[in-house]
């Protein structure tokens, strides 16, 4: 059985007197692609963001690859994505490999895990993934919302996570551009192994992957 990447046991969290989680209990193999499939306000972007150490439950346990949260220091092995990242500003001065680079360079000197002599690897395998390479060196602003979110795709990437934490990516894309991202999804999670787990609002783009 491969092993508990994510887990929580009864998860309880408020917003002063308003209970937003109640009980929740949830496991997340190795390997899986999990959606959280729920109307908006129903909770699911509070639920990533205990997941990701954002929000500190009421009461409850919460574990990230074996560690409880409160132990856990290894957040390179952990990409989220979150619902900020549609928000970008567009006049934002930075190149696309620029913007991945960067962030790489950030996580490096924030772990000991990442060598920063390897950023132009990470960059360009991450870039590759994400179908960027022919992109690098176009201003972000530049780029249409599906390419944008494959930047910031790309930006999670680049220190090679075991865990992929999406938090409503799908969202102010078009179809298109919302396909082409789930099939991304999807060779990571086959192809790379990696661990994903998606809140949404609408399943559909994503119903034959969870």
């Amino acid at each position: 059985m491969n092993n508990v990447a994510i887990e929580l046991h009864d998860v309880h969290f408020s917003y002063g007197h308003h209970q937003i989680l109640k009980g929740v209990d949830l496991k997340v193999y190795s390997g899986d692609f999990v959606g959280v499939i729920g109307v908006n306000g129903s909770g699911k972007s509070t639920l990533i963001k205990i997941i990701v150490g954002l929000l500190k439950p009421q009461s409850g346990l919460v574990k990230l690859l074996g560690k409880d949260l409160a132990h856990f220091n290894e957040w390179h092995r952990i990409g989220y994505l979150s619902q900020k990242a549609s928000f970008f500003n567009p006049s934002f001065p930075a190149t696309v490999q620029e913007i991945v680079r960067n962030h790489f360079l950030v996580q490096a000197s924030l772990s000991r895990k990442l060598d920063q002599s390897g950023a132009k690897t990470k960059v360009e395998r991450a870039l590759a993934l994400t179908g960027l390479s022919g992109l690098r060196h176009q201003m972000v602003g530049e780029l249409s919302g599906g390419q944008q979110q494959r930047v910031f795709l790309a930006r999670v990437l680049v220190s090679e996570p075991e865990i992929l934490l999406l938090d409503e990516p799908l969202v102010r894309i078009d179809a298109g551009s919302q396909e082409l991202f789930c099939s991304s999804l999807e060779y990571f999670n086959r192809e790379l192994g990696i661990t994903v787990l998606m809140v949404t609002h609408n399943p559909e783009p994503v119903a034959d992957l969870i």
